[in-house]
């Protein structure tokens, strides 16, 4: 188990907070910007799988003062 705020001293912008790229990843995490400069990572999450890329963006998620929550994201990269 990894707890480790996170802080930017840049502009996200459109980056994703989190990239998950043909592999498994798990989060829980819930965001909070107070910046009137930046504004919050969204999309949250970039998956790849097969070939085939979709976002969780903040909106997709319940809402957090400032940011996103994501009460779980599972993305399991396992073999059929």
């Amino acid at each position: 188990m990894n707890h480790n705020p996170g802080y930017t001293t840049t502009d996200p912008a459109e980056t994703p907070m989190f990239i998950n790229e043909e592999s498994s990843l798990t989060i829980i995490i819930g965001q909070s910007m107070f910046s009137r400069k930046f504004k919050a990572f969204n999309p949250l999450v970039r998956e790849t799988r097969d070939g085939q890329t979709r976002e969780l963006g903040a909106a997709d998620t319940p809402g957090r003062t400032g940011g996103g929550l994501i009460p779980l994201y599972v993305g399991d990269k396992s073999e059929d």
